[in-house]
This record gives structure tokens, C-alpha cells and sequence, in this order.
């Protein structure tokens, strides 16, 4: 009665809904199904499964005989075989009246075995809680795999299972738990379904791939896990998160056990040494001593600040070279990669003391602030008396009240100067940044920059060894800078700062290049402006700034060298020099220039940057004519005639006929004639270039006179019927007395004689060479 009661109230739930196999292969099943519609009014609820004609060797997943979730897994079945299993759900009343337990039924075949199985699952590499597993692919047989590959990758631990598709033949397995060890297996999809499982993988994060023993392996898989990760790493030490923790404890002893040892030593020190890294990074005060050794060891070296020595050299005129050791090639490092600008200051400047810089002269001025001559006292105890103690600096500083912005560009070109140590670049002393105004403060240049001081020489004091000697110092300037993966991007004479002995160095390193209202013709970009006039073509057009960019740039100087100041390319609009060395124009030699510099000038400004020489190269040559200055004359292109043979592409050829070869006596520069030379037929003229073959073409377009060649742009020559190397033959010849080394007082007759070169009116324009490149055909937004 009570039985019957209960069961009035209470009964055993129905069966389960919706039973479906979602997955079967070969071996195995997995069925999924939901609660039953009715729970027979009580709250536990289990289920059980069944399966008569299921071998012994089967194997389910969950293990025990109940079980409350709705997933079960059989594994060791026979492939090509149907079974039929029955799932319980009961819960307590269902052990009370048996006879009334309802279940639901399901039948299925196992697919049919494919042989195909994929090998050599591997480990192919392994981060931090997580590993990347590969394989080959699955070789053609008689079961072809699809045409797009799709792998099925099995991960199982800690009784779960997770399966995941791809059609790569890798994948990574991220935020694995270290706690436990993995299984991993492959198979592909064939034309025939799913290949067989590859042989399981093992691993474990922190531990690596292992092979379990057999006992606690049952059909490729771990049955008791906590038994075999102990009886497999019983034997294997502590786990890999312990031993990187003792390394680190290990490493912070011995570090601070040095750093103990060396403060016990520099507090017995009285002074510090030239040499000394400056303790004062961030604190500003800087008190050197003036006897005490350098320290030796790069562990010292680095307790007292940096690995380096200090950026300045107080008191004394000697090169601060061996304070630095081997930092002079330490990879250049662009600060703009630091997350934070001041620890790129802080790493690579000296933060000074504002109270030991005095201003004595402001030598020039513009939108950022002034630039000024002053002095560094390198300590308050040391009297103004004690003037061998006292060091001529110059002062970059900014207006005070300037943006965030305009303080971090200002400040960016210390920390790109601070990384460099050479003779033939300028020398950073350091910054100041706690007060206003921001300062930089560098080494002074007596003779200021290189095209200023060759303009206030242009008298023919200087010797060519001279001349040949500075352009020998910006070669290894820029020699040392490529060496440190640096690209300069604006090298131009007045980028280059000259000292008493007539030392060039190479400046300007700041990311904005040149102010508003320059009179130099610049192309903005989104680093700053490109001076077009010292670019290679590839960077202005591409924005491919290299090395080679940068010997192009070197030519250019080579040439403002040697024309004593003059401006490249005059006064051409930046349209027409873009266009007109596409069209394969070059600068011609200036008056009196050895042909040797003209023509290493013209294997700077080849059109292929790769075949352009190296710094390393120029610098040799150049090092070859200081050594054995005959060399300057030995291709004898300043002796012949102009009907003589043409050795360069582009050989600069005068009208004036016979180019007397300089007077190396004394080494000084002869001075050009003071008159202009007297004019000749156009006939003579072009006999003497050896063009004669042009004149029928010249005749026909109307040009009588060399006065009407001189009035036609390199495009003209073209359209009337003349190759490039002819028109720049031509062009080379009219433009030489124009740029020369002028050292007399009618340079500006002289100018005004050949500057005017202007189409003729009735010119007919033909069709322009397709080689003009983007740059020459833009809209004129292109330019600054």
C-alpha cells in the first residue's frame, strides 16, 4: 500500500528525449540526448546505458555505471558494425518499481575502416601554456583524401574531450592547465569519410612530450591520471616554474651582492674620473674630478649608470673616444620605438644643471628658439678663474611656453645624437629639462656650418688637399653612421658644422627638417620636409630612404664643395629638377674641379641605387687622394681639349675651348678668368663637343646662335630630334661657366650671362620620354 502510494505521488521520470548519435567513426560513438519531459516529481536524476551486443573491449566515456550528464562516448567498437544501446534515466522512485523504468533507444553502424592514417604527429613548438603540434599530410593510396584537406584533432585530459577541425596540417593548442598531461590524436576526412586516428601524442605543459607506461594506458588512453602523472614524473625533479624561480632568486643575489660590493667601493673614492658613467642621469648635477682613473670592467661601468662612459669630456681637448669602449657600434636605436620619449632621453643624453651653463652670444634665431655660443662650468666649486676647467659649448634652446609636442621633437634629436661617438660627427654634452628653457648643448664649431664658411673662403686660399681633407671627414662621418643603421635623410652642406682646424661633423639629426618660410625648396612628408635639391629620386617619389639615398646626398655636397657654396641646381623650380634628372640630367663639373671628383660625384648620383658606391668606398678613394694627390689629375680630363675623346657619361665640357689643369704649387686653387669668354658660332661650338651631326636638327628648329641653344631646356633639346646623352652633352657644355669656383668679384656678371634659359617662343614641344617619373608629373600640390 505504501508502495502504491508513493507511486501516486512519486514516479520514475520518463525516458529521455531526442536521442541522437552525433558523431560516429570507425570505433566510436558519441550520443547526446536531453532531460526527459517528465522528472517524476523528484529532484536527483541520473542515467545508465545498455548495450547487449557491444564486446567486452568496449570502453565508455563517463566510466562509471550512472552517470548525470547527457554525453556518452563508446570507444573500442568494430568498424562496419551495428549496435544498439539503450539509455535509462531513473532517479530514486526507480528503485522501488523497476518494471517501470522507461528508456530510449537508438541504432547505429559503425563506419567502415579506411586505412588512411596520418604519422609523424609531432610537436613543432611550445609556449607558455600552450603548444603547436604538426603532422604530414596523408599520402595518396587507394582512399584519397579530399581536395581540400580538412584534420579532426582529438585533445583529451582530465577525463574531457575537446575535437577540433582544420585545414592546415598544424594547430595550437592554447591556455593548457600544466596540471595535467595531454593526449592528442589526427585522422583526415577521406572520400569515404574519416581516415583512422593517428597514434596519440603526450604532452604536458611545462614538461614536454612524453611516452606513459603501459599500465596507465588503456586503448590510447589515460584511465587513471593521477597514477600516471606520478609513476611517469616520479623520477623527473621538480617541475620547469621551479627552476626558472631559483634562477631568478640566484641571479638577484649575486646582483645585489655586487651591487653592495661597488658602493662600498666608490665610497671610499674622493673623486669621480673623466671616464666615470655620470651618476646624475636624472638628478642633473654634474661633478667630475679630473684624476682619478676610469674604471675598468664592464660591471662597473654599469653600477654607475650606463654600460657607455659619459657623452661629455670636461676639461681637457682629448677625444673621448676610449670612454666609450665598444658602444661606437652599438646598433643605432630609433627612439621613437621607446613607449616612453624621456627614457630614450634618459638613456642615451646627460640631463646638466642649468646653474653651470652661462650664454655669452646668440648666434642665430628661429621659430623653435635660439641657437648660442656659451660656456659649461663642470662644477660650482670650480671659480671662473680656474679657465682651463671652463669648456665653449653651443646652446640649442627652445621658447619657453612650447607644446608637449614641440619639447618631445626638440628633445628627439638628443636622443638620436646621444647614441653616436665619432671625430666626424657632432658630439651631444647633454640636455636640460627641468627648467625652462629646454636646452641641448653640443661641442662648439668655431667656423660654423659648410656652406656659410666655403662662402666667407671663396678666395682661393684653400688647398685642394684641404678641400679633398673636408670632404674625406663627412665621408667617414657618414661612413660610421651607416655602420650604426642610421639614415641621415637630409646630408647637406649646411648640415655640416666645421671646427677651428677645419674638421667637418656631421648635425642636424632632428625629425623636422628645415622651418616655414626656408628658402630652401623642401617636399613635406610625414617625417618632416625632403630637400629635394640633396635627394635621390627613389626617396622622394618611393619614400625609400637608405644608405644609397644618402651617398646621392653626399654627391650634392660634393659638388656645393667644390663650387665654394654655390646653390644645386640654382634657381630651378623643384618640379624641373625632378623632371630633369629623370630625364638623365646630372650637375655639371664646377670650374676647376679635378674630373676624378666630378666623376666619383657622378657615380653618387647613379639612377640604380645599387650601384651607387658605398661610404666605405668614397672613403677609401678619398683617403687615396690625400695620400697621393697626383691621383686627383690622373684620368687628365682638365687637360685636354673639348674635341678630345669624353671618358665620364656626362663629361662637363666649356666653350671657351682648353681647360687649363690647376696649379698644384703651393696646393692653392688657381682663380678663373675675371671677364666672360668671348661668344662662338653655334657650329664651332658644337664641333668642338664633337655634336656636329646635331646642327641639320638645330638649323631646322630655328636655333641660329649659341645664344638660342642656351634658351632651350634639356625637354626641347628632345623634342627636336636630339638623344638624352647629346641634350646633357649640350647642356653640360653651356652650363659649366655658369657654376664654377667662382672666387671673383663679377660672379654675378658672370651668373647673368648664362643663367636665362628659357624655351624659344615658337617651340614646338614633341613627345616627351615616357621615363618622366610620378614625381616630375604631379599637380602642383606636390611641392612645398
Amino acid at each position: 500500500m505504501k508502495v502504491v502510494l508513493c507511486s501516486f505521488f512519486l514516479e520514475p521520470p520518463s525516458k529521455p528525449s531526442r536521442l541522437t548519435a552525433v558523431r560516429i567513426d570507425t570505433t566510436s560513438v558519441m550520443i547526446e540526448w536531453d532531460e526527459p519531459s517528465i522528472l517524476g516529481g523528484r529532484k536527483e536524476l541520473w542515467y545508465r546505458y545498455q548495450c547487449s551486443s557491444c564486446p567486452s573491449t568496449v570502453r565508455s566515456i563517463p566510466s562509471e555505471r550512472t552517470f548525470t550528464g547527457r554525453r556518452l562516448e563508446l570507444t573500442g567498437l568494430q568498424a562496419g558494425t551495428t549496435y544498439t544501446v539503450m539509455v535509462f534515466a531513473e532517479n530514486e522512485v526507480s528503485k522501488l518499481v523497476p518494471e517501470l523504468n522507461q528508456y530510449a533507444l537508438i541504432e547505429f553502424t559503425t563506419r567502415s575502416l579506411t586505412p588512411m592514417m596520418i604519422t609523424d604527429l609531432r610537436v613543432e613548438g611550445v609556449q607558455e601554456n600552450g603548444v603547436t603540434l604538426a603532422w604530414n599530410p596523408p599520402a595518396n593510396g587507394a582512399t584519397q583524401p579530399l581536395k581540400q584537406p580538412v584534420y579532426e584533432i582529438e585533445s583529451r585530459h582530465n577525463g574531457s574531450v575537446s575535437v577540433t577541425e582544420t585545414v592546415h596540417v598544424y594547430y595550437t593548442f592554447d591556455n593548457l592547465n600544466p596540471m595535467f598531461p595531454y593526449s592528442f590524436k589526427v585522422r583526415a576526412l577521406t572520400d569515404h569519410g574519416w581516415g583512422m586516428w593517428s597514434d596519440p601524442l603526450w604532452y604536458q605543459p611545462g614538461r614536454g612530450q612524453f611516452l606513459p607506461s603501459n599500465s596507465a594506458v588503456d586503448g590510447g588512453y589515460v584511465t587513471h591520471e593521477g597514477g600516471f602523472i606520478e609513476h611517469h614524473w616520479a623520477v623527473s625533479g621538480p617541475p620547469l616554474w621551479v627552476w626558472i624561480l631559483l634562477i631568478c632568486v640566484l641571479l638577484l643575489v649575486i646582483f645585489f651582492t655586487l651591487l653592495v660590493c661597488s658602493r662600498r667601493s666608490k665610497g671610499n673614492r674622493k673623486h669621480f674620473s673623466d671616464c666615470d658613467g655620470l651618476q646624475p642621469y636624472k638628478t642633473g648635477t654634474l661633478t667630475p674630478d679630473y684624476n682619478t682613473p676610469p674604471p675598468q670592467g664592464l660591471m662597473q661601468n654599469f653600477f654607475r649608470g650606463k654600460l657607455g662612459a659619459p657623452l661629455i669630456s670636461y676639461g681637457t681637448q682629448q677625444s673621448s673616444t676610449a670612454c666609450y669602449g665598444n658602444t661606437r657600434f652599438k646598433p643605432y636605436v630609433d627612439p621613437t620605438a621607446y613607449e616612453d620619449p624621456n627614457q630614450a632621453l634618459s638613456e642615451f643624453a646627460n640631463d646638466v644643471d642649468p646653474g653651470l651653463i652661462r650664454i655669452t652670444e646668440v648666434i642665430g634665431s628661429g621659430e623653435f628658439g635660439e641657437v648660442c655660443k656659451g660656456v659649461l662650468q663642470p662644477s660650482q666649486r670650480v671659480g671662473t678663474f680656474d679657465m682651463s676647467q671652463i669648456q665653449t659649448v653651443a646652446i640649442k634652446t627652445l621658447k619657453p611656453g612650447s607644446s608637449e609636442k614641440s619639447k618631445s621633437d626638440f628633445l628627439m634629436e638628443a636622443s638620436i645624437m646621444g647614441q653616436f661617438n665619432h671625430e666626424n660627427v657632432i658630439r651631444l654634452i647633454g640636455v636640460v629639462t627641468k627648467s625652462e628653457p629646454v636646452m641641448i648643448i653640443t661641442e662648439f664649431m668655431e667656423n660654423g656650418s659648410l656652406d656659410q664658411f666655403l662662402r666667407k673662403h671663396d678666395d682661393g686660399l684653400l688647398r685642394v688637399t684641404q678641400i679633398i681633407d673636408m670632404l674625406r671627414g663627412i665621408a667617414a662621418g657618414m661612413k660610421y653612421l651607416t655602420e650604426k643603421g642610421f639614415v641621415h635623410r637630409d646630408l647637406a652642406a649646411r648640415n655640416v658644422l666645421v671646427d677651428a682646424n677645419l674638421c667637418c661633423k656631421i648635425a642636424d639629426f632632428g625629425l623636422s627638417r628645415g622651418l616655414e618660410g626656408s628658402v630652401e625648396q623642401e617636399y613635406t612628408t610625414n617625417g618632416g620636409k625632403i630637400p629635394v635639391r640633396w635627394t635621390a629620386p627613389e626617396a622622394i617619389t618611393h619614400r625609400k630612404f637608405t644608405a644609397a639615398s644618402d651617398v646621392w646626398s653626399f654627391g650634392v655636397v660634393m659638388w656645393e664643395v667644390c663650387s665654394f657654396g654655390e646653390r644645386p641646381y640654382w634657381e630651378w623650380t623643384n618640379q624641373k629638377v625632378i623632371s630633369e634628372i629623370t630625364l638623365g640630367y646630372r650637375l655639371p663639373a664646377p670650374m676647376d674641379t679635378p674630373q676624378s671628383l666630378h666623376n666619383l660625384m657622378m657615380r653618387c648620383w647613379h639612377i640604380d641605387r645599387h650601384k651607387r658606391p658605398t661610404f666605405a668606398h668614397i672613403l677609401q678613394t678619398l683617403e687615396e687622394y690625400i695620400k697621393h694627390p697626383d691621383l686627383i689629375y690622373a684620368d687628365g680630363s682638365n687637360q685636354g681639349t673639348l674635341n678630345g675623346s669624353i671618358t665620364a657619361p656626362y663629361a662637363a665640357l666649356s666653350v671657351t675651348g682648353t681647360l687649363p689643369r690647376p696649379s698644384t704649387a703651393g696646393g692653392v686653387v688657381p682663380s678663373p678668368p675675371s671677364s666672360n669668354p668671348p661668344p662662338i658660332p653655334l657650329d664651332e661650338f658644337l664641333k668642338r663637343v664633337a655634336l656636329s651631326h646635331c646642327a641639320p636638327k638645330l638649323h631646322m628648329a630655328g636655333v641660329q646662335t649659341v645664344s638660342d641653344l642656351m634658351r632651350l631646356s634639356h625637354i626641347d633639346l628632345l623634342s627636336y630630334g636630339l638623344i638624352a646623352e647629346e641634350a646633357q652633352r649640350i647642356r653640360d657644355a653651356l652650363n659649366r661657366p655658369m657654376n664654377t669656383l667662382q672666387r671673383t668679384q663679377n660672379r654675378s656678371d658672370h651668373r647673368l650671362y648664362h643663367t636665362a634659359m628659357q624655351p624659344l617662343p615658337k617651340c614646338k614641344l614633341a613627345s616627351v620620354p615616357n621615363a618622366m617619373s610620378a614625381a616630375a608629373q604631379g599637380n602642383a600640390g606636390f611641392f612645398v
